[in-house]
């Protein structure tokens, strides 16, 4: 069995998941064929110390599968309300001295978003040559180069105040990597903001999700996972939510999904009327979905921000 790719424990199989049935997955998702873009097969795996659930082989999709896949309808979401829980954050302390860098930036529309709502300097960085120009057009300070690159230049070392990275962890084949590579960027004191999917999301109960699996994503995530990824980096961690859905909600939503797929949404009356005459589904549902795990007191919502905060420890004497 494969190691955990956070911290190194031994793992048990959870699924296998061959390349005909992602393919399907997908088609069945977006209504549509897909191009040939190079699928494999993987097994899903989860640590039986922190519970991270990870992929075998951890090999990220190819670059056909993401030309393909960012093409999709609102694949890049225009705001995020991580976003607004980061500025939120960090204003208090802010200035225009304070430097924050965002790995994995896209085009830009959170660079854009801190730019019309601080003074903080903000730099991006992207591995995609076409996402770096539409930064430049828009007139945002980005590069285009990796983390690994740039971490190692002497003139990044410990530079940035916040590190921040909205939704790549997940995609990333090295995880625990990716994250030493942006605290190596950080001076002490400074904050890595993280978020992701919490894994499983409240409908995957009833419902594959083809995008919170690989060759879309590498790893998934929750409370305990984190907790352990900070334990290895030495850092504080703060978990930040928005106001999750109730328990009916989620039980309504997951049985809509499984019952009509994700494309299509009811009214709540309706969702409440299809669960009854279901109501086998609806009772075991219900009760699954009281056991969902518990972040800052609540049920833990579909999207986390988590908050490492690099603090002088034995390490870093």
């Amino acid at each position: 069995m494969p190691k955990c790719p956070v911290c190194n424990s031994s793992s048990f199989l959870l699924k296998s998941l061959t390349k005909d049935f992602i393919e399907s997955s997908l088609v069945k998702f977006y209504h549509e064929s897909i191009p040939e873009i190079n699928l494999i097969d993987y097994s899903i795996y989860k640590c039986n110390n922190c519970t991270l659930e990870f992929c075998d082989p951890m090999f990220a999709g190819t670059k056909k599968f993401y030309d393909w896949m960012i093409h999709q309808p609102n694949y890049y979401p225009t705001y995020r309300w991580e976003w607004g829980i980061v500025l939120k954050q960090v204003l208090p302390n802010s200035n225009d001295q304070t430097n924050l860098v965002e790995v994995g930036c896209g085009n830009g529309d959170f660079l854009k978003f801190i730019k019309k709502s601080s003074s903080i300097n903000a730099l991006g960085m992207d591995t995609s040559e076409s996402a770096i120009s539409v930064c430049a057009a828009r007139d945002l300070n980005a590069i285009c180069d990796s983390i690994e690159s740039f971490s190692n230049k002497e003139n990044s070392i410990k530079k940035f105040d916040i590190a921040c990275s909205f939704h790549c962890l997940e995609h990333v084949e090295d995880p625990l990597g990716f994250v030493k590579e942006m605290k190596s960027m950080l001076k002490f004191g400074g904050s890595i903001f993280l978020s992701t999917p919490y894994s499983p999301m409240c409908y995957e109960s009833q419902w594959y999700d083809p995008l919170n699996h690989p060759p879309h994503h590498m790893s998934r995530w929750n409370k305990k996972s984190y907790e352990e990824l900070a334990k290895i980096l030495d850092m504080q961690i703060n978990f930040h939510t928005h106001e999750p859905a109730t328990l009916f909600q989620r039980t309504f939503l997951a049985l809509d999904i499984k019952y009509y797929g994700f494309k299509i949404f009811h009214s709540r009356k309706k969702m409440v009327l299809n669960s009854i005459f279901r109501f086998k589904d609806f009772y075991k549902e219900y009760h699954f979905q009281r056991k969902r795990d518990v972040v800052n007191g609540k049920p833990a919502p579909d999207v986390i921000l988590v908050q490492l905060i690099f603090k002088y420890g034995a390490n870093d004497k």
